[in-house]
């Protein structure tokens, strides 16, 4: 047997793509050990048979083989990364192996049996497009998931069974595997189990570390959300001003026609563009006059200060951009650092303008607001010296109606106890620069 080439390290770049992943080196420890025992078990049973076959009752060419079919199905699931192609994979792995023609993995959730539902030759069902047996098969084999039931199996008119084995790691349960099976099987029932448990076990830790990495997903969604806040309470004279300019930003982003991994990284971007104010001294950040030259430097800092806070977390390097550079201009009189046209982050220049416009229609102690005609016309003018002038028209096409109805949708957004539905693992992925 040729020797085994050596996987990837974690973070390494994907063939063809321009990102890198961050695939947990757990996860690939345990399919590189899995897949080494199942190697050098394949190798010696080769040459062992009787009673010193590697399972009883087994021929060491029988099991060799069985070992060699498990070795092959394990390589074919472990290139993946995405938890669906790994799954939608696995499925019809198993199909072929069994003979079927429907394949089901159900997710559990925390209190049930029933949450997210693949199917083979689709992506996701519905829970209410799942058989009726299949759903039934689920709850009963969650019902006795703390009993050592390696499966369930039901009866079908034409003789043959639908089959429920558990998707679990140790005693936490994942979910289920269903399948249907002909009535006269193609291998046997007991090789089959045995390859079914290996795989499933294989798929279960996989959803494992998917749970592990939205969650911590969804913990950087939850302290931007935090951050955001933050601004908020120290600036007295600003109260909503960080959800809005969000919220014109992702609807600008929207009319671009960017990319959903774009758009998540405005989102982010715009929720932490003031986040450098909380290093300004109250006196200048609620200063109800106009400020003096020398405290509008010390505000004027606070794109640089928030980069700097920012900048030891390496999945928001994007989102950082538009932190440092949300105040450049395209004539090059911006700051901190006077960078003129393209040389700005595309994303910091939509979100300069939706903070400009914000600023402008929103009452200051020493100013009433512009009405949104008024403002318009300020974007208008300013566009091609303040702002990029292709992203100054697209604005002036957005009505006052829309943006009200963006400013909605991210505030329930900002409401609600699921962030991470706007944020996803690839999305942050692509918000990371990739080493070089």
């Amino acid at each position: 047997m040729p020797p085994r080439s050596p996987r990837p390290e974690s973070n390494a770049p994907i063939p063809g793509s321009k990102v890198t992943l961050d695939v947990p080196g757990d996860a690939l420890r345990q399919i590189d050990q899995l897949a080494s025992v199942v190697e050098g078990i394949s190798r010696d049973a080769q040459f062992e048979d009787g009673p010193n076959a590697p399972w009883p009752g087994t021929t060491g060419s029988s099991a060799f083989h069985e070992l060699r079919l498990l070795e092959q199905v394990i390589d074919n699931l472990s290139v993946h990364t995405e938890n669906d192609e790994l799954l939608a994979d696995a499925m019809s792995e198993v199909a072929a192996l069994v003979g079927s023609d429907a394949v089901w993995v159900v997710e559990a959730t925390s209190d049930g049996a029933l949450g997210v539902v693949h199917v083979m030759g689709e992506l996701i069902i519905g829970e209410s497009e799942l058989p009726r047996d299949v759903a039934r098969l689920c709850e009963s084999l969650y019902d006795r998931r703390r009993e050592t039931i390696d499966k369930l199996e039901y009866q079908m008119p034409d003789g043959g069974l639908r089959v429920a084995m558990p998707l679990r790691v140790k005693k936490t349960w994942f979910g289920a595997m269903v399948f249907t099976t002909p009535a006269s099987p193609p291998v046997d029932l007991a090789v089959r189990d045995r390859l079914l448990a290996s795989i499933l076990r294989f798929l279960a830790i996989s959803i494992e570390n998917r749970h592990f990495v939205d969650s911590l997903t969804d913990m950087i969604v939850e302290t931007v959300c935090g951050f955001s806040l933050a601004i908020e309470s120290r600036d007295a004279y600003t109260g909503g001003h960080v959800m809005r300019v969000t919220a014109y930003a992702l609807a600008l982003g929207e009319k671009m026609g960017l990319s959903e991994d774009e758009l998540a990284i405005l989102r982010l971007g715009g929720l932490l563009h003031d986040i450098g104010k909380v290093a300004i001294p109250d006196n200048i950040l609620n200063k109800t006059t106009r400020l003096t030259a020398v405290e509008r430097d010390v505000m004027q800092a606070h794109p640089s200060v928030g980069h700097v806070i920012l900048d030891r977390i390496p999945h928001l390097d994007r989102a950082n951009e538009i932190v440092r550079h949300h105040h450049e201009r395209w004539d090059g009189r911006g700051y901190p650092d006077r960078l003129a046209g393209a040389e700005t982050p595309f994303l910091a220049r939509i979100l300069s303008i939706t903070d400009a416009f914000d600023a402008m229609t929103s009452d200051r102690p020493y100013r009433s607001c512009l009405a949104f005609d008024a403002a318009m016309n300020e974007i208008r003018d300013c566009a091609g010296s303040q702002f990029d002038p292709e992203l100054a028209g697209v604005f002036l096409t957005l009505t006052d109606q829309a943006l009200a109805a963006a400013e909605a949708r991210m505030q329930r957004w900002m409401h609600s106890r699921n962030h991470g539905a706007g944020v996803n693992l690839g999305q942050l992925v692509a918000m990371k620069k990739p080493t070089i």
